[in-house]
């Protein structure tokens, strides 16, 4: 488990389960493998880095989410909801953002 508080952080080399928290951080994550992830970040952007063939079931909630075209992605997205798969993967990533972003861009 990962805490954050003001500032800004670049995590990379994530394997396995993950759980990180931020208050008022910019926090950025590469994520080449994993079991399960779940973030929560208040007042702050989220950033996930992640391979574009990375399999996954994934859920973003927050202010403004934002998925990178270069996923193969099922699933609905709206505005302030993602919800579906990358290629079909079944391990969760989760993400929540009170006031704030999330975006997943590839590495």
């Amino acid at each position: 488990t990962l805490a954050f508080h003001s500032g800004e952080a670049t995590v990379t080399n994530i394997e396995g389960t993950i759980e990180a928290e931020a208050q008022g951080c910019d926090v950025s994550f590469e994520i080449e493998q994993f079991d399960d992830a779940r973030f929560s970040v208040c007042g702050s952007e989220l950033a996930l880095r992640l391979k574009p063939q990375i399999e996954a079931k994934l859920l973003l909630e927050g202010d403004t989410v934002f998925l990178d075209k270069a996923f193969t992605f099922s699933g609905d997205k709206e505005k302030d909801r993602i919800e579906g798969r990358l290629n079909k993967g079944n391990n969760l990533i989760k993400a929540r953002a009170a006031a704030g972003s999330i975006r997943c861009v590839p590495v």
